[in-house]
């Protein structure tokens, strides 16, 4: 299904255990990056239908010790998988290398594996035995269960993100001379450990149930609703009713200590305690529910909910719009002339040369926002590792006023059309909103 240049690749989808097996073999001496661009792109579409992966086969790339390959490492890791193999796959009368490789989510499955040899090639079998769980279609059809894709920012987290950056001299970024390059360089080595130390996990966005419900509360809700059921159908004695009266008080007692306690734990443990609070105030008002639906746009007279199709409509109205206002408001140009006014160089101007401490106090006024651009990069992680990237920084932004470039990835925006009022299958109708890489925000 692949270009044999590259890499080959077959697939298999386990219906019943919603996983799908890719058998890959590359290319000796093929395109490295290629063949991380187009599997990365395989895995994306498979993960983005809510699928397991299992991925095997002859990768010719060495997986032992530190030889494996960065970039590729830094992919699957984005996708919490990791290669498992980790003894010799083909042994030599000069090298041991593991290129047979398995790949998988270490921690989804109970798992063994081992390399046995079989006498018919240079390459040792490898045996993979997974235990996995039938999915019942029908349960799932009744309990649908969302997942969105998250990293996790805690201060263990964190605290290995500043680990792996204090090795890190950042002399390939000091060797560039276009801003670009060293920018990219930069991001890339940053990237890779954010990934390393912050992995993506899929996480379920709706829980069911309320987290303060505990299994007494359960069981008292239920002995709660049947002495109910009692007092409603029969002529209860007097000694009962005050036995029901203080049951329900009780009950009610417990449930209000239930969520003071759960909602003390939200705010405390939450790193903005300002936003937790509010959220739980929302939430008692019966706000914090909001509907989440697919957008709809009137494309030529029909009506789409295709995102490919949505995406295009937007960006091409986005980009034309104040072309489009010009063309209709066109500006009228000042004809008067004054012949006393002082003559400058417009294309003149002056900029000093930034230092690491007008980096570092800037970075420090961040807000603490989680929100990023298509870097992935927050400014609450920039603000809690700043002290091992000022240098790079400083360097990167001098070479920007000296060359008189602004690097490209820092142009690209992630736009999220926010709707306004009127028709919302109307395109007009919606404000783009744009989330910004870190350093050009701010």
């Amino acid at each position: 299904m692949i270009q044999e240049e590259h890499f080959e690749a077959s697939m298999v989808e386990l219906t019943k255990f919603n996983t799908i097996i890719i058998c890959i073999y590359r290319t000796p001496n093929s395109n490295i990056n290629t063949f991380i661009e187009i599997l990365d792109t395989i895995i994306n579409n498979i993960i983005s239908k809510r699928k397991s992966i299992i991925i095997v086969g002859d990768f010719n790339i060495d997986f032992l010790g530190s030889n494996v390959n960065p970039q590729l490492q830094t992919m699957l890791n984005s996708y919490g998988l990791q290669a498992i193999v980790d003894v010799p796959t083909r042994i030599g009368f000069r090298s041991q290398t593991a290129i047979d490789q398995i790949i998988l989510n270490k921690y989804l499955w109970d798992y063994n594996f081992k390399v046995i040899a079989t006498g018919f090639s240079d390459h040792f079998a490898q045996i993979l035995q997974v235990q996995m769980q039938h999915i019942n279609k029908r349960r799932q059809a009744a309990v649908k269960e969302e997942f969105r894709t998250v990293r996790p920012c805690t201060e263990e987290n964190v605290q290995y993100l500043n680990y792996l950056l204090e090795e890190e001299s950042w002399e390939p970024v000091f060797r560039q001379t276009s801003v670009n390059d060293a920018y990219n360089e930069f991001l890339g080595t940053f990237q890779y450990y954010y990934n390393i130390a912050m992995p993506k996990k899929r996480v379920k966005t709706n829980q069911l149930g309320n987290k303060w419900v505990t299994s007494g509360i359960r069981v008292s809700s239920t002995r709660l609703r049947f002495l109910n059921r009692l007092m409603k159908e029969r002529n209860m004695s007097e000694e009962f009713k005050q036995y029901y009266y203080r049951y329900k008080k009780i009950y009610n007692r417990v449930i209000s200590e239930a969520k003071k306690l759960s909602n003390n734990i939200r705010i405390n443990t939450a790193g903005n305690k300002s936003k937790a609070m509010w959220d739980l105030i929302k939430q008692e008002l019966g706000k914090h529910k909001k509907e989440t639906r697919n957008i709809e746009i009137n494309v030529n007279g029909t009506n789409t909910q295709d995102p490919k199709v949505i995406a295009n409509v937007f960006n091409d109205y986005y980009t034309s719009i104040a072309h489009d206002i010009l063309n209709r408001n066109p500006l009228q140009k000042n004809i008067e002339v004054n012949v006393n006014a002082k003559k400058y160089n417009s294309g003149s101007t002056f900029l000093n040369p930034t230092t690491e401490v007008e980096v570092a106090g800037i970075i420090k006024k961040f807000n603490n926002k989680k929100s990023t651009g298509v870097d992935e990069i927050s400014d609450y992680i920039i603000k809690k590792c700043y002290p091992k990237i000022t240098h790079a920084l400083t360097y990167i932004i001098n070479l920007s006023f000296s060359t008189g470039y602004f690097p490209d990835q820092l142009k690209i925006a992630k736009v999220k059309p926010l709707y306004q009022k009127g028709l919302d299958t109307e395109v007009v109708n919606y404000r783009p909103i744009s989330l910004i890489c870190f350093l050009k925000n701010n």
